[in-house]
């Protein structure tokens, strides 16, 4: 009787080495599933140099900085947002949330900047003027046209990936 219970013990020790085995095996696979993904859309945002942006139905290109905060937002995209006018020369939204920062003191904005303000706050400036705040760069919008903004307490704007 001895022997049965010593061998029995002896069984049920090596079924629970063997179930705890699985489940490690089990969690380490999904663990490198969800490190390849991540690895995926890093590498597929560190990629992307530009993005197509409609403003109030006109077409342009957004020139991309390589920095974290636009590897950020690229994964909010596509974004279809509504802009609201800020001191007669930006267009401003506050995004569901923060992105990385890396502000600094830009002195002056030209026409075409797309910024990010604090850490949440999405503006795209149609004027040039100087300035003592401070900014998180995005991009450039290539050949924005101001006249586009001008008198317009909002415009509808669509990013997305360039294709």
């Amino acid at each position: 009787m001895k022997k049965f219970i010593f061998i029995f013990i002896i069984l049920l020790i090596l079924c629970l080495i063997f179930i705890n085995y699985q489940k490690n095996k089990s969690y380490e696979s999904t663990e490198n599933k969800e490190m390849n993904e991540t690895e995926n859309v890093t590498s597929n945002t560190e990629n992307i140099l530009a993005l197509d942006i409609n403003i109030d139905g006109k077409d342009y290109v957004l020139n991309l900085e390589n920095n974290q905060t636009t590897k950020e937002l690229i994964k909010l995209l596509p974004l279809n947002i509504t802009m609201q006018d800020f001191n007669q020369n930006e267009k401003f939204y506050n995004l569901p949330q923060s992105l990385p920062t890396d502000e600094y003191d830009v002195g002056k904005i030209n026409k075409g900047d797309v910024m990010l303000y604090g850490a949440n706050t999405l503006v795209i400036f149609y004027k040039d003027f100087d300035t003592s705040y401070q900014y998180t760069k995005i991009g450039v919008i290539e050949n924005l046209d101001k006249d586009n903004f001008t008198n317009k307490n909002e415009v509808q704007v669509h990013i997305k990936v360039k294709e």
